[in-house]
């Protein structure tokens, strides 16, 4: 049990690998004590799973204001950096930013990435290159109720500011929950968002770069869900689900380097609830694993495997 803070509801889980070994694994957790119910915890273990740290860490523990919605992702000199969002004085929500070192130790105070004070910034995802920088996307909520749209920014392999806020994408329908892998060489990246909530949509971007290409997807009318991991020299891979009802598909492959996606795989199609797939690459191999029906009221998981055994 990763949690040594038992009360109220622990939930939504992030894990990296850690460069020297082992795991840090972050969630959510509502304690139900208002008004400071909703907070990110942590926790590092070793490669045989058994915990680095004697108990669980909350983020901000001497802040008041909710936390929520954390990611990770671990960088190459062993530390990491989580990411969530936290109150704001105008009743919504800021995406932030901490970095930590190999030994676990926080190299700054918490970071307030966003800088547009009005409306909400909510689902920030997170990744890191080989040279240690971090992209953060979010999802920005104007104040006027005008569709949302996809920010990012750049921080340095301490966690410390690299770049302004930059738009990623921004149209006249909405542009919501972000999706963002970078390449271990350090040289690119690929964002990935969800276009009028029915149609992912992707971003190239060069590292420190503010100003990312949206690419030519797939020509299908629904697609969703989608999952990235960088696939080291091979490019980027990725799984998402297209159609809806009874005739969803789960496509998985690998992008080129160039991000051509004429070589999408599809694994099975059926009814495909809609829970959220997941990738990963290690040693040129690909898994790919997501949830399916078994029969009304159950579910199953499922996993691809591609590449070398």
């Amino acid at each position: 049990i990763l949690s040594t803070t038992n009360a109220g509801i622990q939930n939504e889980p992030k894990a990296c690998a850690l460069a020297g070994g082992g795991y840090v694994v972050v969630w959510s957790m509502d304690s139900r004590m208002a008004p400071t119910n909703l907070q990110v915890r942590y926790r590092r273990i070793d490669s045989n799973g058994q915990p680095l740290d004697e108990n669980d860490i909350r983020i901000g523990s001497d802040e008041t204001g909710n936390h929520w919605l954390p990611q990770v992702a671990c960088d190459p000199a062993g530390g990491f950096t989580i990411v969530g969002v936290a109150s704001e004085p105008n009743n919504t929500f800021g995406v932030f930013a901490q970095h930590f070192d190999a030994m676990g130790r926080p190299t700054h105070d918490k970071l307030i990435v966003n800088t547009q004070a009005d409306g909400g910034q909510v689902y920030p995802a997170v990744a890191t290159d080989g040279q240690g920088r971090t992209l953060v996307v979010w999802e920005e909520q104007p104040a006027d109720m005008s569709p949302a749209y996809l920010q990012g920014r750049w921080l340095t392999s301490t966690g410390e500011t690299l770049s302004d806020v930059f738009v990623v994408g921004q149209d006249t329908v909405s542009l919501t929950k972000p999706v963002v892998a970078l390449d271990p060489s350090g040289e690119t990246g690929l964002i990935s968002g969800l276009s009028d909530n029915r149609k992912a949509v992707y971003y190239s971007i060069e590292a420190v770069a503010t100003d990312p290409s949206q690419l030519v997807a797939p020509a299908e009318d629904i697609s969703h869900s989608v999952a990235l991991a960088s696939a080291p020299g091979q490019g980027m891979a990725l799984v998402y689900f297209s159609g809806v009802g009874s005739t969803v598909s789960v496509k998985a492959g690998v992008l080129s380097p160039a991000y051509a996606f004429s070589d999408m795989t599809t694994l099975n199609t059926g009814a495909i609830p809609p829970y959220a797939p997941s990738i990963n690459v290690r040693n040129g191999r690909l898994a790919a694993i997501w949830t399916e029906r078994f029969g009304e009221r159950s579910f199953f998981l499922r996993l691809a495997l591609f590449g070398p055994e």
